[in-house]
């Protein structure tokens, strides 16, 4: 009985394996892929934009009420092999090649540091696809590089390298001009010269040049490092395109040169970027762009709904923003205010038209009588809670007991007056939204981890064979890591984890040689004072 019962759920097993790798090799495969990207922005960053969209602007999102109602969603895990935190190397290199990755490092092996191929390495050698990059960051910096390189995230003139002489992405787009002109780099190449001269792409600098580029391939480098901030922008004028601008641009010049289609990754930094900062207002600006970028994907994917996959996600979720009451002595004062019809205190957001980090720039620990004057201006719609406003009539560069800098007192201010609190300046381990419609976008849905997203993708471009790759992934506890055999059959669905016991202890920054050498410092100094103390009482 045993026997029979054992081969019947061999027979069974075996066919539902066979019927989904048939299904996987008959799917439509997308001939135009988008994949966008907002950096560190969480479920509560999003809402928070949403909130503010509806109580400024009249209006939702157009993530929220056009995508996520007409598409898929889901919620996606982030960590890494070496961290339960990620960076954003990681993470975008998790979904570009379908793998997990140590923090620190784009697109190579975890262990032997070899280079592991991209989705868009991928398409454009076996498809021909166009490829494009889009990034109001340093367009080297880690996400668009985890697509188009393989090194340490840091090393941003090597990537510009592999980005001229070995992938040769047809549109890039974005920041960081500094890393490929002469005077900059270590080998005195002027790598701008060379993608006009040797790769033959056409190379603008302005909002304007870029709006006639109709065709072809072209390399945009509109500012040394990051664009200016959306909520630092001058209201008209402004020689950077912005994130909606460049990815219009893209999808223009790409679908005008497209015999098999093209693959585009867009990132909008400024979520991360003001979320190191936390800096509500500056937030808000970067998500309204996201979502003027998503709705112009979007466009493009109503004029080839049969083609297109649209994908919009984050890589990790920056600042640990919280919608929390605040005060009490706030709390009592916004009760009186809206019942004189005062609108969500949220809609005090728009009358920042400065970044933190912009305000406080120039400011000494003795603030002028212009200095106040301008910092009470700026923050006009903002009650400022009594040490504030003494330290403002005293001029005073820090605040309280603890010697808040005038940058940590303006966070604070919003904070107390909006209900946007941050909990963190850098990135957490919660999970993040994912949004797809389109061709293949019903597999985009439920709890996903970032490799596993990343599978889906190469899936979807007809990658029916994937390699064993040794790794690490995080135990649960203070970021130790437990070596595992990690391997993927895309004959089935599921993800097999052959778990061995510890062969080291790694710990999660063992990236940065500096908290290496730190942590194993210390360690040895807690063994020696126990030593130490052991020997004293044995003498007693």
């Amino acid at each position: 009985m045993v026997k029979r019962w054992a081969i019947g759920m061999l027979i069974v097993l075996t066919l539902a394996l066979g019927a989904n790798a048939a299904d996987w090799k008959t799917e439509r495969q997308p001939r135009y892929i988008i994949f966008i990207m907002g950096d560190g922005l969480g479920v509560d960053e999003l809402e928070l934009a949403r909130q503010y969209s509806l109580a400024v602007l009249g209006h939702d999102l157009f993530i929220t009420e056009t995508l996520a109602r007409e598409g898929y969603c889901a919620l996606m895990d982030t960590y890494s092999t070496n961290n339960l935190v990620t960076d954003s190397a990681a993470g975008a290199s998790a979904w570009a090649t379908g793998q997990k990755i140590k923090n620190g490092q784009v697109s190579v092996d975890p262990v032997s540091g070899d280079p592991l191929q991209t989705i868009l390495e991928y398409y454009k050698e076996k498809h021909d696809f166009q490829t494009g990059l889009v990034s109001n960051d340093n367009i080297t910096g880690a996400s668009p590089a985890a697509f188009a390189a393989h090194a340490a995230r840091w090393d941003t003139k090597e990537i510009a390298r592999q980005y001229c002489d070995e992938t040769h992405p047809d549109v890039i787009l974005g920041g960081g001009r500094r890393e490929f002109l002469a005077k900059n780099r270590y080998d005195d190449r002027d790598l701008v010269q060379d993608f006009v001269a040797r790769q033959g792409y056409r190379y603008v600098t302005t909002a304007d040049e870029l709006a006639r580029v109709r065709s072809g391939k072209v390399l945009g480098l509109f500012a040394d490092d990051v664009l200016t901030w959306q909520i630092d922008r001058p209201p008209e004028g402004a020689l950077e395109p912005m994130t909606s601008e460049m990815t219009e641009a893209a999808l223009r010049i790409l679908s005008a040169d497209r015999p098999n289609g093209f693959f585009l990754f867009v990132e909008e930094c400024l979520p991360d970027k003001a979320g190191h900062k936390s800096d509500a207002a500056a937030t808000v600006c970067g998500i309204l762009e996201l979502d003027r970028t998503v709705a112009t994907a979007y466009r493009f994917y109503r004029k080839h709904p049969q083609e297109t996959l649209l994908i919009v996600t984050a890589d990790h979720e920056t600042g640990g923003l919280q919608w929390l009451m605040g005060y009490p002595w706030l709390d009592k004062v916004r009760a009186a205010e809206r019942r004189e019809g005062e609108k969500d205190p949220v809609a005090r957001l728009a009358s920042v038209h400065a970044s933190i980090a912009k305000a406080v720039a120039g400011l000494q620990e003795k603030l002028t009588p212009e200095e106040r004057a301008r910092l009470r201006w700026r923050y006009r719609q903002f009650r400022f809670d009594a040490n504030v406003a003494e330290a403002l009539e005293k001029g005073r560069g820090t605040l309280g007991k603890l010697g808040e800098k005038w940058e940590t007192v303006l966070t604070h201010l919003v904070a107390r007056n909006t209900g946007a609190y941050y909990t963190t300046g850098q990135h957490n381990l919660a999970a993040v939204p994912l949004f797809a419609i389109g061709v293949g976008a019903e597999r985009f849905s439920g709890h996903l981890d970032n490799a596993e997203t990343g599978r889906i993708l190469f899936r979807l471009a007809g990658r029916q064979d994937f390699r064993i790759v040794r790794t690490t992934k995080p135990a649960r506890g203070s970021g130790i890591s437990t070596t595992y055999d990690y391997s993927t059959s895309y004959d089935t669905n599921e993800t097999e984890y052959d778990y061995a016991s510890p062969s080291s202890t790694q710990y999660g920054q063992e990236t940065y040689p500096e908290y290496s050498n730190y942590t194993k410092t210390r360690s040895r100094q807690k063994r020696s004072a126990k030593q130490s103390k052991s020997a004293e009482a044995t003498d007693e």
